[in-house]
């Protein structure tokens, strides 16, 4: 994708704004009055020099008044004494170019050609006057002061066009430049609203795309943030509200009951419950963690086979109380990652298959390495998950089956897949309705 600076499109459109209008001008120019200035002007020329040579020619006037008497016109004389003075005069030499001059000697007249634009700017004259022996050469050429202090009202009319062209090019420019800028700012007022669902289009790729670009992306994210909140808001009010509840039902039941085993009863369930609370804070506060960044994450060489070994040895005791038939199959592998954490990911998805386990069921933990890589499957017999739930597995506070009331805050998973994605891991969930879950952890064995 090409980028293109916001800068230098304004200088771009400034010298084009600059170079179109002077030519439109200079077309105006040239096709209102330029033409019909050189044809006047050298028909002028032209008919002023044959009255000069002729009244010259009847003694009617002198060489010497000619000068003085066009002195203050439009024209301007000089007259030479030789075809050499002729040559060598610079004045002669913006008009002629030397192959016209020297067909001087044998016309006896000549006329500078205007219709070579790239030379010639203004007609010009050259007679022989005199008689034969006493040849003279009168050289008329436009005053060019007088013809200045003319043109200041074309000037002055090429100026305003100029201006009125480069102030309408410039509004349209303006126009094109501050659109998105006016649109950026009439969704910022709707998200100030706490409206998130605004987005300004743009197909610009300068600094006004980018910064349209990363709007629409804030706004995004804004109300993916928006609808976390709202959805992390009322999953902790209902996760609390429910031990919260327990605890102060049984509380009040502790201090109304005389019976002793009764409220010990109750006073066991107050502290199951109390523990369930501290559980849900310690998930909420490591999600949280895991989510605003946690910067470079402390690694360590350790066996991961051997870490795999202890967290089904604490667990030992929830899948004995199920006497679930555990097949373990571990290949050595060492690995380079931080310890606590993968303790953490393994000790989430194992208690999830022993929970979904049916009792005297099965649950198969398998660890491979290959190519400087290892994955581990984690395979419990239970339930399964329905086809609809699958997706939504890894959201936090997810829970596949809450009709029934099943245990677990529903972070278990999504701190596993962060920690995981923490590692350059990746890990998945295949699920067959009455036919288990498979969870499986693919991980980096050196980073």
């Amino acid at each position: 994708m090409i980028r293109r600076s916001i800068y230098l499109q304004l200088v771009g459109m400034l010298i084009g704004i600059v170079f179109i209008s002077n030519l439109v001008v200079a077309f105006t120019f040239i096709l209102t009055t330029e033409r019909g200035m050189r044809s006047e002007m050298e028909s002028a020329l032209w008919e002023l020099t044959t009255q000069i040579r002729e009244l010259h020619a009847d003694g009617l006037l002198r060489v010497e008044r000619i000068p003085t008497m066009l002195h203050t016109g439009y024209f301007s004389a000089t007259v030479f004494n030789s075809l050499e003075e002729v040559h060598a005069a610079k004045t002669v030499q913006r008009f002629f170019r030397r192959a016209d001059l020297e067909r001087l000697a044998t016309a006896g007249e000549l006329q500078s050609p205007t219709h070579n634009r790239l030379t010639f700017r203004l007609p010009a004259a050259i007679v022989r006057i005199g008689s034969v022996g006493e040849e003279r050469y009168l050289f008329v050429h436009p005053n060019l002061g007088k013809l200045a202090a003319n043109f200041r009202p074309v000037v002055l009319r090429m100026n305003i066009a100029s201006l009125a062209v480069g102030a309408v090019m410039i509004l349209i420019a303006a126009k094109h430049i501050v659109r998105p800028v006016q649109e950026l700012s009439a969704a910022t007022k709707q998200i100030a609203q706490g409206n998130f669902d605004v987005k300004v289009m743009t197909k610009r790729r300068d600094e006004l795309g980018q910064l349209v670009d990363g709007f629409n992306s804030m706004a995004k994210e804004l109300r993916s943030i928006e609808l976390l909140r709202s959805d992390f808001v009322a999953a902790i009010s209902h996760e609390f509200r429910t031990p919260l509840t327990s605890i102060k039902g049984y509380a009040k039941l502790i201090r109304e009951t005389e019976n002793a085993e009764r409220r010990q009863e109750y006073a066991e369930i107050v502290a199951a419950e109390t523990d369930r609370l501290a559980d849900l804070a310690s998930s909420i506060l490591l999600m949280s963690q895991l989510e605003s960044g946690m910067g470079e994450i402390a690694k360590q060489p350790f066996r991961l086979d051997e870490q795999l070994r202890r967290v089904i040895v604490l667990l030992e005791t929830q899948w004995s109380a199920k006497e679930l038939d555990m097949a373990v199959d571990l290949e050595a592998v060492d690995c380079h990652a931080n310890e606590d954490l993968l303790f953490q990911v393994w000790l989430n998805i194992l208690d999830n298959a022993i929970k979904f386990s049916p009792a005297e069921g099965r649950v198969e933990v398998h660890l491979t390495a290959d190519n400087g890589a290892c994955t581990c499957t984690i395979r419990d017999f239970g339930a399964g998950i329905k086809n609809e739930h699958q997706s939504r597995v890894f959201e936090k506070f997810f829970k596949a089956d809450k009709a029934r009331g099943s245990p677990g805050s529903g972070l278990g998973l999504s701190i596993a897949k962060r920690i995981v994605e923490l590692h350059q891991g990746e890990v998945t969930l295949a699920s067959t309705e009455h036919n288990g879950t498979t969870v499986t952890v693919k991980l980096p064995t050196q980073q």
